[in-house]
């Protein structure tokens, strides 16, 4: 599992790099000659632009990585385990089981009773079983989403 920081993170780190870089300009900027070579500003101003270009950067790849997010709502995070696929007799289908929702989703008695319907599927012996689910499709386009753990 890779571990990627989201632009949420990031922008208050580019912030505050960059506020500490103003802040501390004043200070690097009077001369001390304690031992070495004097710090010169045009060292310092070289370290903070590239300070600022590696913020840049991870900012940049960060938003390249994690695309667009929707924030979803904690009640419209439907499980993922709920989720099967049914060998009908038109092909497979998948759909969530309501049986699954009622026992695992806590928002269960707020689902639109639009999308719930009755499937035809075939059971591991293969007899032909009813079902009740809810339809994929439906549930998202009233806002709903799998939640994967």
């Amino acid at each position: 599992m890779s571990i990627t920081l989201s632009r949420k993170l990031l922008q208050p780190l580019v912030a505050v790099s960059l506020a500490l870089a103003v802040a501390v300009s004043p200070i690097a900027s009077a001369s001390a000659e304690a031992h070495g070579r004097p710090l010169r500003n045009g060292d310092f101003v070289a370290a903070m632009v590239a300070l600022g270009l590696f913020g840049l950067i991870v900012s940049n790849e960060a938003g390249r990585r994690g695309g667009v997010t929707i924030a979803v709502p904690r009640h419209k995070r439907l499980p993922d385990n709920c989720l099967k696929s049914y060998d009908t007799p038109n092909g497979e289908r998948a759909a969530f089981s309501d049986s699954c929702l009622r026992d695992e989703f806590g928002g269960y008695y707020r689902l639109p009773s639009s999308c719930k319907g009755t499937l035809r599927y075939f059971d591991r012996y293969g007899y032909l079983r009813t079902t009740k689910v809810y339809r994929p499709r439906c549930l998202q386009e009233h806002g709903y989403r799998i939640y994967y753990d």
